[in-house]
């Protein structure tokens, strides 16, 4: 009898931290890097452990110049998504330790075209990167209040690159030019560094 009542006394004293283990949560909000990308984030799990996913979108622009005989257009966009798990450790008031890995997958093209009408020349310019990315996250959250949180985190990574180049010239003979590069690339630079704001719900 004694142990079975040691044993209910031991579930009523740890249930509140089993409660609080496994609260359910979800958070919804944007992220920033660097200057010139922003995405989405999606993240559903518990207070301690949530699965993430989310998608960026980095450098599109588009645009035309016109000169006398010469014209010129280019067009660029790209657009990042990834997906992971991630943990979290109360250290302070109001401030969370962040900390687990993603995988992340990118896709970059350019196009730019040149046409020269005085000498009948023509270069049209393609290019693309594809990115493969093992991250390991590192970061903060301050809870602004039960609802609103505030982040940042680095995201060092190891990275596989394929990027892929053609270049066609047409004036009194035509050429064409394929370039092709695989790199494996490792570190942490400004990209690699994410501010986030997010609605808990």
């Amino acid at each position: 009898m004694k142990h079975v009542v040691l044993i209910i006394l031991c579930l009523f004293i740890s249930y509140p931290l089993i409660a609080q283990e496994k609260a359910k949560q979800k958070e919804v909000g944007i992220v920033f890097g660097s200057l010139n990308n922003f995405g989405f984030s999606f993240k559903t799990g518990t207070n301690k452990s949530l699965w993430r996913f989310g998608t960026t979108f980095i450098n599109g622009t588009s645009g035309e110049n016109i000169s006398q005989n010469q014209t010129s257009k280019y067009n660029s966009q790209g657009v990042g998504v990834n997906v992971g798990k991630e943990f979290r450790k109360n250290i302070a008031s109001k401030l969370d330790l962040r900390y687990g890995a993603d995988v992340y997958f990118s896709y970059h093209n350019t196009k730019s075209d040149y046409f020269d009408s005085l000498n009948s020349w023509t270069n049209k310019n393609k290019s693309s990167i594809n990115d493969y990315r093992l991250r390991f996250i590192f970061g903060f959250n301050y809870n602004v209040n039960e609802n609103i949180l505030f982040g940042i985190e680095m995201l060092p990574y190891f990275e596989y690159s394929i990027s892929s180049q053609e270049t066609t010239t047409n004036s009194e003979s035509s050429s064409v030019r394929k370039n092709k590069r695989k790199d494996f690339n490792y570190g942490l630079n400004s990209s690699s560094v994410l501010l986030s704001l997010m609605y808990k719900f």
